[in-house]
C-alpha cells in the first residue's frame, strides 16, 4: 500500500493542497486519506476514481498501482511469494492467449467493425 499512499501524497502536495483542501476536492474524509497516503489501508474503487478526478490522475494507472497493491497485500507474508507471483503471472499470460484465440474465431466481417471502435472513440473525444 505503501507505493499508491506515496503517489496520491505526491499528487496532492502537487496540486498544493492540504489534506482539508483534499477533502474538499475529493469528498473522502481526512482520517481515510492520511491512512491511505501512509499506506495503512486501501482506498476504494470510488475514492480512487475521486482521487484521479480532484488530482487530475490516470485513472487506469492508479487502478494498476492499486491492484498491484491488493495482489502484494495477499501474498507478501507467504514463503514463496515469489512463486506464487510467477504462476499468477503465467495464469494471466495463458487468459489473454485464450482471448486472442477466441478472437481469431471471430468472422473478419465483425474483427473489422470492431477494430473501429478506437478511431470512432478518438473522433468523438471518449
Amino acid at each position: 500500500m505503501k507505493k499508491l499512499g506515496r503517489h496520491l501524497y505526491a499528487a496532492r502536495k502537487s496540486k498544493g493542497l492540504t489534506l482539508s483542501g483534499a477533502v474538499k476536492e475529493t469528498g473522502v474524509d481526512a482520517g481515510l486519506i492520511s491512512k491511505f497516503e501512509h499506506g495503512k489501508r486501501l482506498p476504494s474503487l470510488a475514492n480512487l476514481t475521486a482521487f484521479a478526478q480532484a488530482y487530475q490522475l490516470s485513472f487506469p494507472e492508479l487502478k494498476k498501482l492499486w491492484l498491484a497493491e491488493k495482489v502484494v497485500d495477499l501474498v507478501q507474508y507467504e514463503a514463496d511469494a515469489a512463486e506464487i507471483l510467477a504462476l499468477a503471472e503465467s495464469r494471466v499470460e495463458y487468459l489473454a492467449g485464450e482471448k486472442a484465440l477466441k478472437m481469431d474465431k471471430i468472422p473478419s466481417a465483425v474483427q473489422e467493425k470492431l477494430s473501429k471502435i478506437d478511431t470512432l472513440k478518438a473522433k468523438w473525444g471518449k
